[in-house]
Parts: structure tokens; sequence; C-alpha cells
């Protein structure tokens, strides 16, 4: 595998690649670039995030008091938000669910969470805050839980509601768990690890592993490894498996066999690259054939062949000032590789396998 940086753009804000072009804002400036083009917020941007959603480009500054929603199709700006006093902001989408995008907005101590419809402008209020949206096709799912609205007991349990806002069940999350823990602790959702095969896929902090019915909530199984294996496993939807890495190993668990075992294997070729471990949890991404994975002490960038579970490129951070720059956040699409560092430098690479 061949693997060679072409281009690094320094002082990077947030940036998105829209499988067409590359859109980015630089710290301390008011400007997105978006392709060969641009749009411009009033404020002074301190910093801002981007996210993209089925041609709409959502931009938010601030912490929310400016944000922007930009159509890429029509090249024009939808909606655009600097109100003294008002923080508004998106939440993370996997489609649009109908022609609306999920919003939040904080007005004088208030916050309301709503659809908003990018054909009309209509707002549709939503009772709860939705933290995970899922969508497998035909269904949307959207997923509340750890919400302080709520009294204690109800807190932790994960509540599902369809598109319309409507409740459609609750996974009860109560008591305590032990699991993999010295001390008991009130057990909680970790992490939604995604949908597959009509199932709602959870990670729990007893590190279960929990596949819900998508339409009723019901448990249909529950997959329990060592603490070590479970703590990284991630959803690989479109290859039907539970994969992750943790220290020198590579775990994969098949969704499609009869029976669910977790396979384990050393990664080759660590050891010869001076690479400790490796720990698929934080910073992460990864195709059909290859996994990218960021190491959390000096920030090197291990790719490793999924199929072979052998390392075949290693890219290593700079260091300025005597300090490592640490990878911030990762992400891969199309033949393209993306390191946002911890100062602010985008580094773009393009592999060949």
């Amino acid at each position: 595998m061949r693997v060679k940086e072409i281009d690094t753009i320094h002082g990077v804000s947030c940036y998105v690649d829209t499988g067409n072009e590359l859109c980015f804002a630089y710290l301390d400036e008011s400007t997105l670039y978006i392709g060969d083009s641009s749009v411009t917020l009033e404020q002074e941007i301190d910093k801002s995030t981007l996210s993209f959603v089925d041609g709409l480009l959502c931009w938010r500054a601030n912490s929310g008091s400016a944000s922007l929603l930009y159509s890429l199709s029509e090249q024009k700006v939808l909606r655009q938000d600097e109100v003294s006093g008002t923080h508004v902001g998106y939440y993370d989408m996997q489609t649009l669910i109908g022609s609306s995008v999920l919003m939040w907005e904080v007005k004088e101590g208030q916050s309301k969470r709503y659809l908003y419809d990018v054909t009309n402008q209509g707002r549709k209020t939503l009772p709860f805050d939705s933290r995970y949206h899922g969508f497998n096709g035909q269904q949307h799912l959207l997923l509340a839980y750890g919400d302080f609205e709520l009294e204690a007991e109800v807190r932790n349990d994960v509540r599902a509601y369809n598109s319309e806002g409507e409740a459609l069940w609750v996974y009860p999350l109560r008591g305590c768990t032990s699991n993999g823990f010295q001390n008991d602790v009130p057990l909680r959702l970790k992490a939604v690890l995604g949908i597959y095969d009509g199932k709602l896929w959870l990670k729990l902090n007893s590190y279960d592993i929990v596949a819900l019915d998508l339409a009723t909530g019901e448990e249909l199984t529950r997959l329990q490894f060592e603490r070590r294996v479970t703590e990284f496993l991630q959803l690989d939807a479109q290859q039907g498996c539970l994969f992750g890495t943790s220290y020198q190993q590579y775990f994969h668990v098949d969704l499609t066999a009869p029976e669910l075992q977790v396979q384990k294997g050393d990664i080759r070729g660590l050891a010869e690259a001076g690479i400790d471990y490796v720990f698929t949890e934080s910073y992460f991404c990864f195709n059909d054939a290859f996994l990218f994975v960021a190491e959390p002490d000096d920030g090197a960038v291990i790719v490793i062949d999924r199929q072979k579970c052998e390392v075949v490129h290693v890219s290593r951070p700079e260091i300025i000032s005597n300090r490592f720059q640490k990878v911030n956040e990762i992400s891969c699409l199309g033949d393209k590789l993306y390191l946002l560092d911890s100062g602010d430098t985008l580094h773009i690479y393009q592999w060949q396998a």
C-alpha cells in the first residue's frame, strides 16, 4: 500500500469532504470555503464545527451563537442565525428526515429541539433531546437517553421515537452493574454502535453488547466477551461484523454466523513499525479493506489491512517545539485520508492499495 501526503492546510477549525469537494473554515475567520466558492458570517469566529447531510452543509460557530445552513446543489444559504442571546445548532444525521434537519435552540435559558423543514422553513417541535439518529433504508429512529431534564429513575433509559416524534419503545437501564468493574456502578449506555440486520446495536458500560429489535425495543442478542475486547468493538454494518483493536490484537465477530464468537489475532508488523498498541475507541476510521487508527500517545497513524490483519503503513506526526502534534480528528472518504492535528493543521493523504 502506498500513502502520500498531497496537501496541508494550516489553522483549520473544521472540515468535511462532501464526496465532490473539500469544505473547511479557518480558525478566527468568518468564511466557510466550499471548493472554489465561499460564504461568510458577520460574526468573528472563534471555533466552529461542520457537518454534511444529503447535500446540506451545517456550520455552527462560537458554540451556536452563529450558524449557517447551505445547499450545495442550489449554491445558496438556506438559513442563517446570528441573533444576540440565541444559540442554534445542528444534530448529526445519517440522512434527512423527509426534507428536514434536526436542530436545537437555546434562548433565555430555555431549550427547544425541532425538525426544521428546509423547503418551507416549517418547524416541528420535539419533546426530547435526540442523541442519535439512525436510518436503515426504510425506518428513521431517534434515540433519547441521559436527559437530565427527566426524573433520575428514568434518566438513563433508552427511549426510541419515530420521525414524527412519536414514542416507539423504552429499553430500561436500571440498577447497577459490576461486570468488568471493581465496584458497582449505575448501568448506562456507553455507545450506540449502529443499525444492522433490523437491529439496533448498543454497548453498555457493563461492556455487554446488546441488539434490540428496531420496532419493539425487545432485546434479541446479548454478547459478553472480555472487557478489553468489547470495550473496543465497533460495528461495520456494510460487512456485517463487529471488529476492533486493543493493544496488539485484532478482534472480529461475524454477525452472519450461526453462533457469534470473537476471533482474535495478533496484528502483524506493529513491533517492526515501533508501535506499542492501537485502540479503536476515539480516533479511527475504516473502509471495507483498511482500518486507519491513531495511536493515542504520539499521534502516529497506523493503516491495517483488515483481511490480512497486518500493518501496511505508518504515518508519524511532526514534532513542533519538542511536542508531538497529536490527532484531534481522523476521517476517510474514497481514496483520501484526513488528519486534523492538535496544532490545527489538516493533513490530506491519498492512498493506493
